[in-house]
């Protein structure tokens, strides 16, 4: 039996690179012969999703200079392969930056599964602009091969492969109908109107309700953009006009900066255009202290 086997959709997905059609392709490779996967990263853009434990998984694109599962010992700390599964189009049309943005995609959709603990933070990924759509169709097809054969992702429903799971709980705040403690601040930019809470932790919320800009900059950067798409595709940004989206629900961010520019959906601004209104205790607001 050969160490190597691919798997071809027979329908494709409409994703288009130069105007050409995508279709999903899925090369297995067994955890003994790892170092094949360096062969792939030599001759095409792909995805890779590599099986550890029944679950543990680690997410790549081969664009990886030297193609880390393929040629790094340090993953061997977490039991050492056992599959490795290849994501690509028949037709070998896909490019780095569609195969960064499924590295994020795949990433996503394992962890929201509950079921695999991911090896590494949440990729960067690449902006896809209004092909986002099609690109989860494309690869939440492919991870629904991977399950066909067995090894891996087999006990979950393909449909919540392929459009159940859409965005990272890492990034929200807990759910709750009141804002959560802190000092609550608020920005009115580009003509529009945003509030977030300060927390004790240094943490940043947003707060649903808060308008974003709908045409970021590219100088804004390709992490902003890519969550911006990721959540107007989880319906978490819902248009309220051309020009802006409301926000569904709270959303966390590390600095006050991070915060402002994702509002405003460029650089060059920063801590100063918040300004400080009311403290907030149990969901009550209060004057602030002088």
């Amino acid at each position: 039996m050969s160490f190597v086997s691919a798997i071809t959709a027979s329908s494709h997905i409409n994703v288009h690179v130069d105007a050409l059609p995508l279709v999903p392709s899925v090369l297995h490779v067994r955890g003994d012969r790892r170092n094949a996967l360096t062969q792939v990263a030599d001759t095409c853009h792909a995805v890779y999703v590599a099986q550890f434990a029944d679950n543990v998984a680690y997410v790549g694109y081969t664009g990886d200079p030297g193609s880390r599962v393929g040629r790094s010992s340090h993953l061997d700390l977490y039991g050492g392969m056992r599959n490795a599964f290849v994501i690509t189009d028949a037709s070998g049309l896909m490019t780095e930056a569609f195969a960064r943005a499924g590295e994020r995609i795949v990433w996503e959709i394992l962890r929201m599964t509950g079921r695999m603990r991911m090896i590494g933070n949440l990729p960067l990924g690449e902006p896809l602009g209004d092909s986002y759509p099609q690109a989860r169709a494309f690869f939440g097809r492919a991870l629904q091969m991977v399950a066909a054969t067995g090894l891996m992702l087999e006990d979950i429903p393909g449909w919540r492969l392929l459009a159940g799971f859409l965005v990272s709980e890492d990034v929200f705040a807990p759910l709750s109908l009141e804002p959560p403690d802190g000092i609550l601040h608020e920005c009115n930019i580009k003509m529009l109107r945003a509030q977030a809470v300060e927390r004790e932790n240094g943490e940043w919320v947003l707060l649903r309700g808060s308008h974003i800009c709908a045409q970021p900059a590219p100088s804004a950067g390709g992490l902003l953009r890519t969550r911006i798409e990721t959540l107007v595709y989880s319906g978490h940004l819902k248009a309220v006009g051309a020009d802006r989206y409301e926000l569904q629900r709270d959303v966390k961010f590390s600095s006050p900066s991070g915060a402002i520019q994702f509002v405003a959906g460029s650089k060059g601004y920063g801590p100063h255009d918040w300004m400080a209104l009311a403290s907030v205790a149990s969901g009550k607001l209060q004057p602030l202290l002088p």
